[in-house]
């Protein structure tokens, strides 16, 4: 689904130091990482598959995560948006076309839904419909 929205290269998260090795050999370490998923596990990947002296956004909640200054990586957080800046963010779609993939459920399924995230088993955005 990546490759199909014009993604360069897509791998599977597995939190282990095959990751990493693969990730290594196929691209190096990045010069940044947005992580968005709410998962201590992917936050501290993110910040080893950067640089020294990348920069690692945390847009979402979670524990501190694993870091040591002498690394060199620049931590932020953000939150999600404003309303004003989701506006912002429709305006732009619009204007350049863009869609948002998506998969709907009913609310009843909602642990399943949290389970097949886990498991980076739905490859759009999961909305649940009441």
């Amino acid at each position: 689904m990546q490759k199909k929205l014009g993604a360069i290269d897509a791998m599977t998260f597995r939190g282990d130091q095959e990751f990493l090795d693969e990730l290594n050999k196929k691209h190096g370490l990045l010069d940044a990482a947005i992580v968005f998923a709410p998962a201590d596990i992917v936050t501290d990947m993110a910040i080893k598959s950067v640089k020294k002296g990348g920069l690692i956004v945390i847009a979402t909640v979670g524990k501190n995560p694993t870091f040591f200054a002498f690394e060199e990586k620049t931590i932020r957080g953000t939150v999600i948006g404003s309303t004003k800046d989701m506006e912002q963010v429709i305006k732009i779609c619009d204007e350049n076309k863009l869609s948002v993939i998506t998969e709907t459920f009913p609310l009843e399924k909602a642990n399943e839904v949290l389970k097949k995230l886990k498991d980076s088993k739905i490859q759009a955005r999961a909305v649940l419909i009441p």
